[in-house]
């Protein structure tokens, strides 16, 4: 109701567009001109920043809390957050960034899986919250944000799916179209997958949101500005 509200009376929402990164030279040189081309054009109203947060080297990559300490960095100058991964590029007017009170699953057809809605025996509208979601900043504090605990390839968006859910929020679905971008891909039968399989399975029979925003830790190294409204950030885990 707020929301509806806001926009009748003209209420311009911010989003801030956080993007784990590591490793992506290629990927972010499309990434960023890309969006900054396709967001104006799509959404002419939308105001909007671009969040790169780096993570130095030494440890197994940690989505969830690369978008943590973005999300941190970042809710001062939003409304609404993206969590977007670098390597995924909206098509078409199908991609819709525009500000939603709830939790909501931006990517569901995806170009190297056909755009099919069904893989095997996997319902992608029904199994699949990775790649590109937005949550307003309201919801995400609910909800504890991601988790810190996931090293490595693993089902944090997964765990943020059902923290919202056992917090009583709603977790909504758009039907967007996203080229993805080529890259190795993480073997998923390594030892930190089946780790992280196995965590996510011990958080669904017990308190899944304790950790997260609330025992976040972290060391800015360095932040820039790649443009104006473009920021890459790097930090220590």
């Amino acid at each position: 109701m707020i929301a509806f509200f806001k926009k009748l009376l003209g209420f311009k929402y911010r989003l801030a567009i956080l993007v784990p990164y590591r490793d992506r030279e290629a990927h972010l040189a499309e990434f960023i001109p890309y969006m900054k081309e396709f967001l104006p054009k799509r959404h002419p109203n939308l105001i909007f920043q671009i969040y790169i947060i780096e993570q130095t080297p030494e440890k197994l990559f940690n989505r969830g809390k690369l978008m943590n300490i973005g999300y941190t960095i970042a809710k001062e100058n939003c409304d609404y957050i993206c969590f977007h991964d670098v390597d995924m590029l909206p098509e078409d007017s199908s991609c819709n960034y525009s500000y939603s009170s709830h939790p909501t699953q931006l990517a569901t057809y995806l170009d190297r899986w056909g755009y099919r809605e069904v893989l095997g025996s996997w319902v992608v509208q029904k199994s699949y919250w990775g790649g590109v979601t937005i949550i307003p900043n309201d919801c995400y504090q609910i909800a504890n944000g991601f988790s810190n605990d996931y090293w490595g390839w693993g089902p944090e968006d997964k765990d943020l799916h059902d923290r919202c859910i056992k917090q009583g929020l709603t977790f909504k679905r758009r039907l967007g179209r996203y080229r993805c971008l080529d890259h190795k891909r993480t073997d998923k039968a390594s030892p930190s997958v089946r780790k992280n399989a196995d965590l996510l399975q011990t958080r669904l029979h017990g308190d899944i949101c304790k950790e997260g925003l609330s025992n976040l830790e972290y060391t800015v190294l360095e932040e820039k500005t790649l443009e104006p409204d473009v920021f890459f950030i790097t930090v220590d885990l």
